[in-house]
């Protein structure tokens, strides 16, 4: 059985339909607090919390996310092991901190990718950059390549799992049990074939995007237009208003 990848989850629930520029700023917002905030684990789990909260009250699953957490364990211990060794004051609740930040940050962008279609990715990355336009920065080729990646992620790991099921129905030996340099070597039976396949995708994907004559260089049209409703006005109101109460009452940011 194939574990749950993030990706995008369709739906109708207000944050679903949020205008995308509402949605990505929404998530920074709280990837900015996680990252910047100086005030303490309490700040830190009442974000992370709340990030909870967005999921359960959007009917977004969260297991996905879980998933990933998980898959990033040594990392979170790594940091953890890092903030309480490496300064004198260090204690338990300060490495705490630090490994719930990076899991609230993670979370946080799990749940931008729940969330935003492909076309709003898009949309949503090329409104994003569009002020650099006039600077020669090539911001539509840089949000195509973005949106493009960020989608292919979840069918790359969906590749990975065929593969390994495969080769692991030939005998090859891919037990996490088995030594580091098995691992190494049994990673190859996985990467080549992986390479091919992405390859060949990438290859699928140009010949469709130049046979409806996709181009780059001319002002496009775009099928879905997103507009600004009232819920949008108050996303912004509150994302705005949480970003003063942090770094505004509870104090300043502290840069080294």
């Amino acid at each position: 059985m194939t574990e749950p990848l993030i990706s995008y989850q369709p739906g109708t629930s207000p944050l679903h339909l949020l205008n995308p520029l509402t949605k990505g700023f929404f998530c920074l917002f709280l990837i900015l607090i996680l990252s910047l905030h100086p005030n303490g684990i309490q700040i830190t789990l009442s974000v992370v919390l709340l990030i909870f909260l967005v999921f359960w009250s959007n009917q977004i699953s969260v297991l996905p996310a879980i998933i990933g957490l998980k898959k990033i364990k040594f990392l979170l211990l790594f940091v953890f092991l890092v903030q309480y060794l490496s300064t004198d004051c260090g204690t338990i609740k300060t490495a705490l901190d630090s490994a719930f930040r990076i899991a609230g940050v993670f979370l946080a962008s799990s749940l931008f990718i729940s969330i935003i279609s492909h076309s709003e990715l898009l949309f949503f990355w090329e409104k994003t950059l569009s002020p650099f336009s006039p600077f020669g920065f090539p911001s539509k080729e840089t949000a195509l390549a973005m949106a493009i990646s960020i989608r292919f992620f979840p069918v790359i790991f969906e590749e990975i799992e065929k593969i390994k099921m495969a080769q692991q129905s030939r005998g090859a030996k891919l037990s996490k049990k088995q030594g580091v340099f098995v691992n190494l070597k049994s990673l190859v039976s996985i990467l080549i074939p992986l390479i091919t396949l992405s390859l060949k995708r990438a290859e699928e994907l140009a010949t469709a995007m130049s046979s409806r004559c996709y181009r780059l260089n001319c002002n496009r049209t775009s099928f879905n237009q997103f507009g600004f409703k009232v819920t949008d006005f108050l996303t912004w109101t509150i994302s705005i208003s949480l970003l003063f109460l942090v770094f505004g009452r509870f104090g300043s940011v502290s840069l080294p």
